[in-house]
């Protein structure tokens, strides 16, 4: 039995983790809960004194192992009771199977009494797991079913078997888990069984990520805890109470449970936790009038277009439930939960509630049939007693709204210039003609003032500022760009609720208590929500097709429909002729159920020049099914991306070990050139004598590859790659990780940072070693952890790279159907996927006639596979020379995008022969004028584009994002802002209107610069390849990158929290908790302007000199000359190596700041300037302190 002195986490060191420590009241290592469970205190002595240095032979790995494995405790005492129970049912249960070994002869005894320990606990464990009702949820459990003990042939456990070896079980059965119960002695029973019953074990894996093992999975405590549910008893009962009140002023018969929150959703989201769903007004499709013309206005079947007469009560109450559905009980944002099978928005579409509505009527009739109508719900004529004021409002805005002129008032806010009667589509810029988003903000707000009664807002001058107020926020929803939101608590800010009388009950006093005001605010916010999400957000959908653009990033443009449909025709009409062949309306219905394997819908996206097609095959569908009361329902169904899921994973496994399927050539993203062009140049300068010799580049592109590929020549390549014998097992697990503390935030803060969440997979096969490359197939062994660790689970790997994982969990979740794939069956989806890709434009469907469909999961698979065997049949003279591999020549791949370096200029013009002819086996045409070289060189008579950069960029060639110095192959990056700012830079931002903009706005700053200079750009900052200066010149451009959009940054949160009642937008406590200035006009607190400008400083010294004093930087300083790039060629120069390959602290420092202190005194003026002023100073002293190095 447990000692209940031993029994107590005050006695046991505890460990705190980042991401379990959130999930379990405690959190120990593997040796800290066997010192809390164990009662002998000679197994405890065992424990305590067992560690690494002093662990005798062929136990070191199980010391490593009780402190690198970590155990959640979620049952710090244990019934004693019970735990004596489970240890006499498994003594039983052990002492029956020692008797049947009796039976054998002594050595089969000799050998059952050895294997007693984990094999005889583990199965015990298992067996309790399944004996209770239902399945069981623990993770050791996650590979094993029921079924007859008469089947049950692949394990030792009678009624359990397993789907496919476990790698948990087999991982606690082995060395060195299997010596534990041996060093716990006589206690290791009731540890272990308390350990695998009720509490969760995570074993690190060779990366330093803790696997669990057992236990219920974290993703039910922590991943899948809805936030709705992490709320406390007192704020619980606080919120019910503030539900009563409502209810008791309410004078209705609406039952207050559809007031009040329901046991599935305790609480109430508060308006800062509501932000309108903006992307539903985005590529809304144009209502047509019998005769084909666009109609402007609302659609005919927005509420107020069903419901016009003023004078019928029964109208008037239909969209009195639309305005206000929390007070009739309905669906709404304030306290109902969001059916994720209905919607992938946030928040519901309450576009259309008859549904709805019809089905609360009938539900009311049934009750009044019955008899249980009584002081159970409203009658369907009676006005509840708070909206009696509101009442006349509604029939205004009937009456208001049948009288708008909606079409003229949109002409003359949203004047178009007509589309040109000759142009040429393909070069034509359509962003010209789309309309202003201030023009729309003053169509939108014109309307807004015709059918909004004023009195909504309330009367005398407060009720003038109240409507000015929302009628600025309009302004500001519009403007947003294309992922931000705007909360309903902005909206509401601003707004005085005691002017607005219609909120007041009837003979109210003129003294407003809390509870009352609470009531008035919650009305005023369903108004509120109603004029957004239902209002504004149609109004602008059925007169407006909102798309970004591809050359402008984040803006958006707002096209009237009748303008749009010019616009876009002479493209459709393109793709239907030339891309698709249209699916005859008899042949439709078996091609969908039969063929495809779903359709997705087409939407053009503009370009500087011309348009770009594409093919949304993530969107879910929404399908017609029967629920399991037999109503026909609809709900979504799975995206085309989805049902390809299973096919990426293998052949992504496939590639993985058969890298040759790629091509030699091939790179995954811009960062796998560095390790090429680095061996590369080492090599040609080996060649040459250690000089570097003169490169040759030549860069192309394949001409709309995914739209050329012939289809089955591509299935009969895949079908080769892919053995039609083998059977893939694909397992999914969720890893958490919670990212490294930021430099300069507070400790306290990073302690709670929610963990992140990935949903990963790996996949595994179990025949065959069949298909192309098979020579270089290695197949892995097959159980569940290996599917996650791919590897060995060895502990002794290096300490570096477990502290980068430390903070990472992996949690097992594997799907209890569909983990098994046979290749035949993926090859037929992929030749329905390619072969019948449906597109639904307008009310008919066309299928792709050429090519493999663009947006697809697995298109750039295909596409890298496809041009890998082009590479190896027509461009192996640039991989091999003879029989051994070419040195003089390197050729990088990137889907379609080509880039060689060689030394042999005879080999470029080959190339360019080679790839310019069009080649109609792989359907590769290259467009000449697209093509690049940086020698003068023609073609059949035609001269090539020679790069003519000028200044410091004349060597700097481009290539997917990045820049190689033509003379010394060194990297860099093509920023593309510099001091004075560039023209898409605003277009890029994505600003947070969030309770917290200071901190938002340090972090989105922070995250900024290490996604432009740092996280998947270390290649840039090695100066033992790229020299000294460019490595400060990359880091200069980077910072002076930074600060302009921190600036612009800065400035607009300024300009859209700015004053719209009394000079005045935001409340005391809001200042309060967002650090902003007391002024909105000033933008972000300086405190926080100059602890982000320092955090970007220290982030970009801390990567610099830690890259380069890393022992990858030591191994490089034998191979390459560290000589800065003017002196490359001269490698026998005496040149201090610790003075040209390293950085030091200040010196970084000082160029940081220098850049920075550029940026702000040229683009900071008047008032900015002193905010800044502080800052500025300590720059500059920072800039004085320059490295003697």
């Amino acid at each position: 039995m447990v000692g209940h002195k031993r029994n107590n986490l005050s006695s046991a060191s505890t460990y705190h983790h980042p991401v379990l420590s959130q999930s379990y009241p405690c959190v120990l290592t593997l040796r800290g809960f066997c010192l809390l469970r164990l009662s002998s205190a000679q197994a405890r002595k065992r424990v305590e004194s067992l560690h690494f240095n002093n662990a005798p032979p062929g136990q070191h790995a199980l010391a490593i192992l009780l402190d690198a494995a970590v155990v959640g405790v979620r049952e710090p005492c244990i019934n004693p009771e019970s735990l004596s129970r489970l240890k006499r049912t498994f003594a039983y249960c052990h002492q029956s199977r020692l008797q049947l070994h009796e039976q054998d002869d002594s050595q089969s005894q000799t050998q059952a009494q050895d294997t007693l320990s984990m094999t005889d606990i583990v199965n015990f464990c298992l067996l309790t797991l399944f004996q209770a009702p239902g399945a069981p949820s623990s993770v050791l459990a996650q590979n094993f079913h029921r079924v007859d003990s008469a089947k049950c042939q692949r394990f030792n456990i009678d009624g359990i078997t397993e789907r496919f070896p476990s790698g948990n079980v087999k991982l606690l059965k082995n060395a060195p888990w299997s010596s534990l119960p041996s060093l716990l002695g006589p206690g290791a029973v009731e540890v272990w069984l308390d350990l695998l019953l009720h509490q969760s074990l995570f074993t690190p894996n060779d990366e330093g990520i803790l696997v669990q093992i057992s236990g219920e999975p974290l993703s039910s405590l922590l991943g899948s805890m809805p936030q709705q549910a992490q709320v406390s008893g007192a704020k619980r009962r606080k919120l019910s109470l503030e539900a009563a009140s409502l209810q008791q002023n309410m004078d209705t018969k609406t039952p207050l449970r559809e007031i009040r929150p329901s046991k599935s959703s305790p609480i109430l989201r508060s308006p800062n936790e509501i932000s309108f769903v903006r992307r539903r007004m985005f590529y809304a499709k144009a209502a047509l009038s019998p005769r084909g013309n666009v109609s402007f206005g609302l659609k005919h079947i927005h509420v107020l277009n069903r419901y016009p007469d003023a004078e019928d009560l029964k109208h008037t109450m239909h969209i009195l439930k639309y305005v206000f559905p929390r007070v009739f009980g309905l669906h709404n944002v304030f306290t109902s939960i969001v059916d994720r099978s209905a919607t992938t928005a946030q928040f519901m579409d309450y576009t259309m509630r008859e549904a709805e509505i019809a089905e609360q009527e009938k539900q009311k009739q049934t009750m009044k049939i019955r008899g249980e109508a009584s002081n159970k719900g409203a009658s369907a004529d009676k006005v509840p007693r708070r909206l009696r004021g509101v009442l006349p409002l509604i029939k205004r805005l009937q009456k208001l709204h049948a009288k708008c002129a909606y079409k003229e008032i949109l002409f003359k806010h949203c004047p178009v210039e007509p589309v040109p009667d000759s142009y040429d589509p393909k070069t034509f810029d359509m962003t010209t003609l789309s309309t202003s988003p201030e023009s729309v903000s003053s169509f939108v707000q014109s309307v807004f003032r015709h059918i909004l009664p004023h009195e909504l807002f309330g009367q005398g001058q407060d009720g003038v500022l109240n409507l000015e107020s929302v009628m600025h926020q309009v302004d500001v929803f519009i403007k947003l760009r294309r992922f931000e939101t705007l909360s309903l608590h902005t909206v509401v800010q601003g707004i005085k609720v005691t002017a607005i009388n219609w909120l007041a009950p009837p003979g109210s006093p003129n003294i407003v208590s809390q509870t009352e005001l609470k009531v008035r605010k919650d009305l005023l916010n369903e108004l509120l929500y109603y004029i957004f999400d239902s209002l504004l957000i149609p109004l602008i959908r059925s007169n407006f097709y909102v798309t970004e653009s591809s050359s402008n990033r984040n803006r958006l443009f707002y096209f009237r429909h009748d303008i749009w449909r010019q616009l876009v025709e002479p493209h459709i009409s393109r793709l239907k002729a030339e891309t698709f062949e249209e699916v005859p309306k008899p042949d439709v219905h078996k091609v969908i159920t039969e063929e495809a394997i779903g359709s997705s819908l087409l939407r053009i996206l503009p370009k500087n020049k011309g348009a770009r097609p594409l093919m949304n095959l993530r969107r879910r569908p929404m399908l017609r099914v029967v629920d399991s009361k037999g109503k026909r329902v609809t709900r979504l169904g799975a995206a085309i991306n989805f049902l390809m899921k299973p096919l990426f994973e293998v052949l992504n496994y496939e590639k993985n070990i058969s890298p040759d399927v790629l091509g030699k050539a091939a790179i995954g993203n811009v960062t796998d050139i560095y390790p090429r062009l680095k061996a590369f140049r080492e090599a040609t300068i080996s060649n040459s004598n250690g000089e570097i010799p003169k490169y040759y580049f030549v860069k192309l592109d394949v001409h709309s590859c995914f739209d050329t590929i012939p289809q089955d020549r591509l299935i009969e390549l895949i079908a080769q790659i892919v053995p039609q014998e083998e059977v893939y097992h694909i397992a999914k697990y969720n890893m958490y990780t919670v990212p490294p503390r930021t430099p300069m935030a507070s400790p306290k803060r990073s302690m709670a940072t929610k963990p992140r969440i990935r949903y990963c997979s790996s996949v595994a096969s179990t025949n065959g070693f069949g298909g192309l490359y098979s020579e270089n197939r290695v197949r892995k062994p097959l159980n569940s952890l290996s599917l996650i660790n791919n590897r060995s689970n060895s502990l002794h790997k290096s300490r570096l790279k477990r502290r980068k994982r430390r903070n990472t969990i992996c949690v097992p979740s594997f799907a209890r159907q569909g983990i098994k794939h046979r290749a035949e069956m993926l090859l037929t989806l992929l030749r329905r996927h390619i072969k019948t890709n449906l597109v639904r434009i307008g009310k008919k469907y066309y299928r792709q006639r050429n090519g493999i469909p663009q947006g697809s999961v697995v298109s750039s698979l295909l596409c890298n596979m496809f041009y890998a065997d082009h590479e190896n049949r027509h461009l192996s003279f640039l991989l091999k020379n003879g029989q051994s591999k070419r040195d003089d020549a390197l050729l990088l791949r990137m889907v379609d995008d080509y880039l060689l370096i060689t030394t042999d200029k005879s080999l470029a013009i080959r190339f360019l022969h080679e790839m310019l002819v069009p080649n109609e086996r792989y359907g590769i045409t290259v467009n000449p004028d697209k093509t690049l070289v940086n020698f003068k060189c023609q073609i059949d008579g035609r001269q090539m584009p020679q790069h003519t950069a000028g200044g410091a960029q004349k060597d700097a060639f481009p290539f997917c994002g990045a820049t190689v110095d033509t003379s010394t192959l060194a990297l860099s990056k093509d920023i593309g802002v510099h001091a004075k700012g560039a023209s898409n830079t605003t277009d890029s931002l994505t600003v947070e209107l969030n309770q917290t903009p200071g901190r938002s706005f340090f972090r989105k700053m922070l995250d900024l610069f290490k996604l432009t200079a740092t996280t998947k750009c270390p290649m840039y900052l090695d100066v033992t390849y790229n020299g000294k200066r460019n490595v400060l010149e990359f880091l200069q451009k980077a910072i002076k990158a930074t600060a302009v959009k921190m600036l612009l940054y800065e400035k607009y949160l300024a300009k859209t929290h700015r004053a719209t009642r009394y000079g005045k937008g935001l409340s005391r406590k809001q200042k309060m908790s967002f650090q902003m200035t007391a002024s909105p006009n000033q933008g972000v607190n300086p405190n926080i302007l100059h602890r982000t400008v320092r955090a970007i400083i220290e982030c970009a010294v801390h990567t610099t000199v830690g890259y380069n004093t890393s022992p990858h930087a030591a191994a490089n300083h034998k191979k390459v000359h560290e000589n800065p790039p003017s002196t490359l060629s001269s490698p026998n120069k005496d040149i201090n190596k610790q003075q040209c390959s390293q950085v030091s602290p200040s010196l970084i420092r000082s160029i940081a700041a220098k850049a920075f202190l550029a940026v702000l005194e040229q683009r900071c003026h008047g008032r900015r300037v002193r905010r800044y002023k502080p800052t500025i100073e300590w720059l500059r002293d920072e800039a004085r302190m320059k490295s003697h190095r």
